[in-house]
């Protein structure tokens, strides 16, 4: 490089116009830096980036890739700078050969600092999308592009589209284990953005190294906000994990959040437990005391004091549980008939999963093993989840075979305490079975194939669709047979073998394309898609679609047909191909399928 540049000659590269700055900077001094080693092109960019004078500097011959100390290239120092930036000039720079994934010292990328920079409008940053950037290019502390748009209170949801469209993965963790999800809940005040995460997100309790979760990182920053934690609590995120040091999420509001109102409240209200003690067992309220959190401690001390108060407790059981007593299980008396098994009866061992509103236990019921799934005790749900609950149980109790989870009985009397009784399958899920790399012979894939189709047939004769058919949802029994599981999505069909809804339902790695567009009519050949993604794991291994959200999958699968790679040597790759064709009237029933299966059995063993 050539000499420094003066402090003189730097201002009037803020302030000058095209035409002066063409005549103090020519041939003799065009290649000045200033003592960082920034050229003439790099400040302009960061100061006053104008296209003609942009264009002058390359005429000049300055190299658009060229670094400063730091390994900045002008193209570095353009999505840096906080002057407003025409899109002509980023067009130049692209069309003039600037290499847009080049990385400065620290492994960062220009598009990094483009989705930090309010700067760069959405059409800018289109367009150094659609130029070729990595959006999954790791700086030096493995954070993606979309790391630095989470660190914004109001990170545009525009550009988070932009980079799911192109395939950024926002499951991705740094060298500290944190997701994006970590870090837009330390900075995040816009709810809209929050809203469209948690519907992308595969898991809301991803847990970083030392198992701090997206929520212990929302208490511990300066301001909640009581519309963000409501929607993260309707979204399903758990608030009883703890980190490596036994802290619940709990524990932190208590330590952080001194002067928000209602947050404690709303934990307490869907199941947080201010008594629960940390791994040097100190509670929640007494991190309050020590803390002088005084928000905190009246408020838990105000909901016991009312919880305690008989009328108060009456008056609350009666205004939360009347639509459920009245509606609810009215509607379940009137259909099913099953055995009665009271809560006493059932000696409960340990909790083995849940969801957003039902945990499942394994327990002990007249010398068996059973699974025993309840409603999450202290929350609230909507009619929703009740009616998915509902309708799991109602479900479940006409369904008898081999293949199909064996329903023992339930209790409904103490709206409190529902629970649905089933086999419990000691074999653990095919999805966790397939994704322990375990090796399977072609004779056990079709046999697991088969037994998971003769269990989709059963249901369909029965005119009943699952809608939400996957792998963690096929389990195996503790002589390994295979078991159809969870209920609580599935729905009959009407005579004219359609269904009509108004909401996506099911798991996006494993919905049929006509779910992801959000379509109101469909039919059983939503399952047989399903089917397809499962036959595929089989046969290859492989997590479908891993680190796609819904709204990258909705138009990636919905909309461009796009599926997992297969070989044509797969094991199953005919079927496959048939099962999962973007027009569901193209895909197989599953009578057709069974006899496929059957053959190909036949045939080779």
């Amino acid at each position: 490089m050539g000499q420094n540049l003066t402090k003189k000659e730097i201002n009037k590269l803020k302030t000058c116009t095209p035409q002066t700055i063409k005549a103090i900077f020519n041939q003799s001094n065009i290649q000045k830096t200033d003592t960082k080693g920034n050229t003439l092109l790099h400040l302009i960019c960061l100061t006053n980036p104008s296209q003609q004078i942009v264009e002058y500097f390359l005429l000049c011959g300055i190299d658009i890739n060229t670094k400063n100390n730091k390994g900045y290239t002008p193209l570095h120092s353009l999505c840096c700078s906080k002057s407003p930036i025409t899109i002509g000039v980023m067009r130049v720079f692209i069309l003039k050969g600037a290499k847009v994934n080049e990385c400065n010292c620290f492994g960062e990328t220009p598009l990094h600092f483009a989705c930090f920079n309010n700067s760069i409008n959405i059409e800018i940053f289109k367009y150094l999308v659609e130029s070729g950037s990595n959006v999954n290019s790791l700086d030096k502390k493995k954070k993606t592009p979309i790391f630095s748009l989470c660190q914004l209170p109001d990170p545009d949801l525009l550009k988070i589209q932009i980079l799911l469209q192109h395939g950024a993965n926002i499951s991705v963790k740094d060298k500290n284990g944190r997701s994006p999800f970590h870090i837009l809940l330390s900075n995040i005040n816009n709810l809209q953005v929050l809203q469209f995460f948690v519907k992308n997100l595969q898991d809301l309790n991803v847990q970083d190294n030392k198992l701090l979760t997206p929520l212990h990182y929302f208490f511990k920053r300066k301001k909640c906000k009581k519309k963000l934690l409501k929607c993260l609590i309707e979204a399903g995120i758990k608030i009883k994990i703890t980190d490596a040091k036994g802290n619940t999420p709990f524990h932190y509001l208590a330590k952080f959040q001194k002067k928000k109102k209602g947050l404690a409240t709303i934990l307490i209200e869907n199941g947080g437990d201010p008594n629960l003690k940390n791994f040097r067992g100190i509670t929640v309220f007494k991190i309050c005391k020590k803390k002088s959190n005084l928000v905190v401690k009246n408020e838990i001390e105000e909901f016991f004091s009312k919880n305690h108060n008989p009328n108060f407790k009456e008056l609350t059981k009666n205004q939360n549980n009347s639509k459920i007593d009245k509606t609810i299980l009215k509607e379940i008396d009137n259909i099913v008939t099953f055995q009665e098994i009271l809560p006493k009866e059932i000696t409960i061992l340990r909790r083995v999963g849940n969801g957003s509103f039902k945990e499942v236990y394994e327990g002990i019921w007249n010398n068996k093993c059973v699974a025993v799934a309840k409603l999450i005790e202290g929350k609230k749900f909507s009619e929703n989840q009740l009616n998915d609950f509902t309708q799991e149980i109602i479900t479940v109790c006409n369904l008898n075979h081999p293949n199909i989870i064996k329903f023992y009985g339930g209790y409904l009397k103490d709206v409190s305490n529902i629970m649905i009784i089933c086999e419990f399958c000691r074999g653990g899920d095919l999805y966790e079975f397939l994704h322990s790399k375990q090796e399977l012979t072609p004779k056990q894939k079709i046999q697991i194939a088969l037994d998971i189709a003769y269990g989709i047939e059963y249901l369909h004769s029965k005119k009943l669709v699952h809608r939400d058919l996957k792998t963690p949802n096929v389990l195996f029994s503790e002589d390994g047979k295979i078991k159809i599981a969870d209920f609580g999505l599935s729905k009959t069909m009407s005579l004219s073998n359609t269904l009509i809804n108004h909401t996506i339902v099911g798991t996006p790695r494993w919905m049929a394309p006509e779910l992801l567009r959000g379509e109101q009519n469909y039919t059983d050949k939503v399952d047989i898609y399903s089917f397809g993604i499962i036959l595929w794991e089989i046969s290859t291994g492989k997590i479908p679609f891993e680190g796609f959200g819904t709204f990258q999958l909705s138009g990636l699968v919905g909309y461009q047909g796009k599926r997992p790679q297969i070989n044509e040597s797969d094991l199953f790759y005919e079927l496959i191909i048939k099962c999962w064709g973007q027009d569901q009237e193209d895909r197989p029933s599953i009578q057709r399928i069974v006899s496929e299966l059957e053959l190909l059995k036949s045939q080779r063993y």
